[in-house]
């Protein structure tokens, strides 16, 4: 995959892929004039897509034609406006049962290109959307089924984050 970046102004700029183009700009709080996308709504859009075709994909290995029907991504930033975490929030078909949606949660996590190349210093969730919920009782350990996905990532980006990390404290991932 190639794609090509072609600046306009200082904060405007063409990007193109294969015969596809977007424009990507500054909001105007930040000196630009608004006209495209800001490069983090790419980047969350780009996560969302992921998630939502592997969601969707493997949903089929499960008898299911679709998994959700909506993928919402939002990102916090720290002090410094450096992504700490993204969360997902996931609107299931109400036809794909509690089980299903808790591996299907499990096997994207794992799975996801885009999701993967997420450095483990920034916290990613998986959740399905409130309205969405089916009841879950927690398993033994008092943690809701449809909350592993979330943890299981979190504590695998903490136990990865050593091990990816430069002399310098950045994360070679």
């Amino acid at each position: 995959m190639k794609s090509k970046l072609t600046i306009l102004s200082d904060s405007k700029q063409l990007a193109v892929a294969k015969t596809h183009s977007v424009v990507l700009d500054r909001g105007i709080d930040q000196g630009g004039e608004d006209a495209g996308f800001r490069a983090v709504e790419l980047w969350l859009i780009a996560l969302s897509g992921c998630v939502g075709g592997s969601l969707n994909h493997r949903a089929r290995g499960y008898g299911y034609p679709q998994a959700v029907t909506r993928v919402t991504a939002e990102e916090a930033v720290n002090n410094e406006g450096q992504i700490v975490s993204v969360v997902f929030t996931l609107t299931f078909a109400t036809e794909v049962d509690t089980e299903a949606r808790v591996k299907l949660l499990q096997e994207t996590r794992e799975t996801c290109k885009m999701l993967n190349t997420v450095g483990p210093h920034i916290d990613v969730k998986l959740l399905q959307h409130s309205e969405d919920a089916i009841p879950v009782p927690p398993d033994a350990d008092g943690v809701a089924l449809t909350e592993i996905a979330a943890t299981t990532a979190t504590v695998e980006a903490k136990e990865n984050q050593q091990a990816c990390q430069l002399e310098d404290g950045s994360c070679c991932i």
